[in-house]
Formats: C-alpha cells, structure tokens, sequence
C-alpha cells in the first residue's frame, strides 16, 4: 500500500512569473525552487565560466599547493591517497592525469582494501608508503577525522595534504594543509562537493599557480571523472555540482578513455546519448564492485588505461569480480530468505548476518530485500575483518537511522547513516538479540506507509515527444533536483513478466489512438502489484522517459509502483 501526495498548481503571480517556459517546465522548475525567469535561464542553461567558483577560495588550497609546487620541483615522491569508492577513485585519475600531463612521474597511487583496512588513513599503509621514500601524501576524498594517522604520518617525516569534503570534527588533523569545504571557517561557496569536485578545483589552482606548459582548458577534460564522481556520490545537485554533472555527461559523450570505451560498449551504452541513469546503473556499481570485492586498484586501472588492449584486460577483470559480487549477493539473498521463511513473514523488521559474509556486500543485499519485503532490514558480517559491521536499508517512512539511535550504544559500537539507509559495528554478544529489539520498538509505533510526492497526474495521451522533451530540460537528475515522478492514468492493454527468467514486469497502456506506451519495472513480477486486466484503467506511478536500446527510440515509463 503507499500514499500520494501531489505538488499543487501554481498560482496566477507563480505561472506569470515564468511565463516564457511551457506548464509542464514551469511546474517543475517551481517546485525546484526555481521561481523566475533569470533562475530558470541559468539552471537549464548552465554556464561553467559565470557558475563556477574560484578555487582560490577554498581554505588551506594555497598553502597546499605551494608544497606540490615544491615537491614537484624537487622530484620527491609523492603518493596519492584516495578511498576506494566512486567518488576517491576518479578523483585519483584525475590527480595522477594532472601529474603524467606535467611531465612529474615521481608518484604512485594507494587505494586501501575496503574490508581489511576500512575508509581513510592507517598506520599499516603509511608504513608502507614511507618505504617508498615518500616525502608528501595527498589524501582524496579520505581523512579529515584521521588525527592520530595523521600524527603517525608527521613522526615518519611525510607531509599530508588532506582535500575531502566530509565532514570534519572538532579537533582537525595537524596536516601540512587542510582543503575541505566544509570547515567552518571555508569561504567556499559551494560546500557540498563530492571529494572528485575538491581534487579537481586543486588542479584548477596548481595549474593556475605553476604556470605549466599546458594548453588553457585542458583540465576540462577532466570533468569525465568529476561528472562520474558527482552523481556516484549522489551529492546535491544543485549550484556547482549541477555545472560538473551537466558538463561532466557533455565530455563523457566525447572521452576517449580506452577503459571508459569499454564500459560504455559492454553495457551497451549508447556514449553520444549517455545520461546520469547510465552513470548511477552502469558505471558507478562497476567502480565499486572492485572494492567491494577487494580489488580497488582494478577500477583505477580501467579507467586509466592507455590503450584498447589494456582496457579490455582490465574490463574482463572487473567484468569478472563484478560477476562474483552478483553471485555472492543472490547467495546471501537466498540465505536471508530461508530465514525469513522460518521466522515467519510478518517480522516488523528484519536482521541477519553472518561471520562469512563480507560486510561490503551487506548494502546491496539489505537493499534487495527491503524492497521485496517492504520493511526494515540490518544484515552483518565479519568477512576479512575482525569486527562485525553490517548495513540497514529500509522502506517507507521508517527512518533506519531512527533505530540506529534508539538502540544505540547498548548494540553498537559505531553506527551512522541517514533515513534511509546507515552502517553500524555490532557488539558480538548483541548480535542474537538484534531482530527482536528491532521488532519490539517497531510495534511501539505506527509504521507509516510509503509516501510518494508526486510532481503532477497525467493521462496516458499526454505521454508525447515534447513532454518528454521538457522534462530532459531539466536534467540531469539526482539529489537536490529529483527526476520528475508522476501519476500517469491509462487504460491497460496487456501485462507479461519478461526477461530471461522472468523476473521483470510490463504493463501495455493503449491510447485512444491505438499506441502502446510500456510501462516496465526491473526486477519485479506481477506479485509485486495489484492484479488487472485489459480494459480495466490503471494509475501508474512512474517516471517517464526515452528508450533508446537497440538503436530504436520508443517513449517508456519506468514503474516505481502501481495504485
């Protein structure tokens, strides 16, 4: 069951006031909070040169880059430290292509092991990188809470320079430079950059200050990898990083990264068309099944590499690994079936684990499972570790941070996360009890139901190539600008379950002209909606779009539920 909520209409002052845009593109831009003509020319219309801000300043950004400067002008070693998820990994290439553009080849890049070292700086790899005679770090999306590592990394005779954008506690590393635009005192504007977007504004300013020999512009190139970066890392986007997703998709649709080819070719990604959706459901859980399979190092070569035959080595490595991440989550699903199975089907929430599972895998499971079972679901695993971490994912209104905090310090060690979804480290001997305290705060409170806010209702007949064309204007989509959904109304043609093993569901609409607009929903079967049959008329909840695949264009709607 879910509940819909529908944005109002705009007033006689609110649609005058945006009279020059049509009221499909007037309504979504308001309810954006775009409410004139000179905002709405500037979102649909981005400008990099009068949107972006200058790098300058960013806090600690001169201090930093006055000591690259002088790193490279000594030829010193020095490392690139980045996290290993989608944002810390391009944001590595974008660093180490700045150094290989500049003629610097005294560096090297260090992506920890997601499972065995976890997220930021430890003691182990500074060891291992002051064995390389390193004399200057500069960390990547990673380290502003790392004090002690830092501390570590000073008594080994290295400087750091942090640049991250999460956010930064009271007490701050003593590093040679601290570029974050989150620290109180940042003048920055734009504090929401993902940790790509801090790296890149960093090269603007080394290229700025080092008066290199290299062409004016060049580093737009670059905005490939800040473009992946910023809708991987589902930041805001809105402001600046609007100007990196816009312009980052523009040179995606021009790259000629052997690695980036590869992807785009064996996804079936048409690249001159390549949208945030081929990003956030192709891309990026490529990227990231390399770390959470243990192999970060193998994204970073893909997208690095320089030729087609390096790019397909890498490609069939990942393509490989990302293979085994799917294997090994369908398995765990099984597994957390089975136990619900047991238990019964009307647990309030559902928690699970296992020693064996690798805690990295735990999102996308609980993810699957939340979705299919409509409640709240914490899983867990030690894997290569030595500490049980899980993840929780939910559905509806219930916040699983909310029960993350309710349950607190009793259960966990260390937990975080936001409504939606969050990560914890379990006490052992709290593991058993888990589901139960879950389930007996759950019953104290009236679950809500799934709220969906809807942008406008519509008929089935007014799914047109200018509709579709207006809600593109507004691209490209993701948090802070949500891609328009809406309550389409339509008389059901036919219905079937399709794909290879029929997990996947279509429902036909006809209009009264006799077109077919299909409705599609990956991943789910007719028992994931209510019954019907032809003639009977249906309100869909769905978003709707252009399909491209196999070189035909057909008007869709992608199913996000049925009413």
């Amino acid at each position: 069951m879910s509940n819909t909520t529908l944005k109002r209409q705009l007033d006689s002052n609110e649609r005058n006031s945006l009279s020059e845009f049509n009221d499909l593109e007037a309504h979504l831009l308001f309810h954006r909070g775009i409410s004139n003509t000179e905002d709405a020319r500037a979102f649909l219309n981005p400008e990099y040169a009068l949107q972006c801000h200058p790098a300058e300043l960013l806090k600690g950004i001169d201090v930093g880059v006055t000591r690259v400067l002088d790193a490279i002008s000594k030829n010193e070693m020095i490392c690139i430290y980045s996290d290993y998820d989608a944002d810390g990994i391009p944001g590595a290439v974008i660093l180490s292509d700045f150094f290989e553009k500049i003629g610097h080849t005294n560096f090297f890049v260090y992506i920890p092991h997601r499972n065995r070292e976890g997220f930021g700086l430890n003691t182990a790899a500074l060891d291992s990188i002051k064995d390389k005679d390193t004399k200057l770090i500069i960390t990547i999306d990673c380290a502003s809470s790392n004090v002690s590592e830092v501390a570590y990394a000073n008594g080994l005779k290295m400087d750091v320079i942090i640049t991250d954008h999460h956010e930064v506690p009271d007490i701050l590393p003593d590093a040679f430079a601290l570029i974050n635009p989150k620290q109180i005192d940042c003048a920055y504007p734009e504090k929401m950059l993902c940790g790509s977007g801090v790296i890149y504004k960093f090269v603007e300013q080394l290229l700025k200050i080092g008066k290199f020999d290299v062409h004016t512009g060049w580093e737009k190139w670059l905005l490939d990898m800040v473009g992946i970066a910023t809708i991987s890392d589902m930041v805001p986007l809105s402001g600046e990083n609007r100007i990196f997703a816009y312009y980052g998709l523009e040179v995606l649709r021009k790259t000629r990264r052997p690695g980036l080819l590869k992807i785009f070719s064996s996804q079936k990604i048409n690249q001159k068309l390549i949208s945030e959706d081929d990003i956030s459901f192709m891309v990026t859980p490529k990227i990231n099944a390399a770390s959470r399979m243990g192999e970060p190092v193998l994204a970073f070569n893909l997208l690095k590499a320089k030729t087609e035959e390096d790019a397909d080595v890498f490609s069939r490595e990942l393509m490989h690994i990302n293979d085994r991440r799917k294997v090994e989550v369908a398995q765990i699903v099984k597994e957390i079936k089975k136990h619900i199975k047991d238990k019964g089907h009307d647990l309030p929430a559902i928690a699970y684990g296992n020693p064996n599972w690798q805690p990295s895998l735990m999102g996308l499971a609980a993810s699957k499972i939340a979705e299919e079972y409509l409640k709240p679901v914490f899983l867990w695993g030690r894997g290569d570790g030595t500490e049980l971490k899980g993840s929780c994912r939910t559905w509806g209104d219930i916040s699983v941070y909310g029960l993350l905090q309710k349950l607190g310090d009793e259960f966990f060690i260390q937990y975080g996360g936001h409504g939606a979804a969050g990560g914890f480290v379990i006490k052992t001997e709290k593991v058993a009890m888990l589901e139960d305290a879950l389930a007996s705060h759950l019953r104290e409170q009236e679950v809500a139901l799934r709220t969906h806010d809807c942008d406008s209702h519509i008929l089935v007949e007014d799914i047109v190539l200018d509709t579709v064309r207006s809600i593109e204007k507004l691209a490209p989509y993701g948090m802070g600008n949500p891609k328009p959904l809406f309550v389409i109304e339509g008389k059901v043609h036919s219905w079937k379950n399709f794909g290879s093993i029929k997990n996947h569901f279509e429902i036909a609409l006809q209009k009264e002209t006799g077109e077919i607009i299909r409705a599609i929903a990956f991943f789910k079967t007719d028992e994931s909606f209510r019954k019907m049959d032809a003639g009977d008329t249906v309100k869909i909840i769905g978003h709707i779009e252009r399909n491209f695949f196999a070189g035909r264009h057909t008007l869709q709607i992608k199913i996000v539920d049925v009413v």
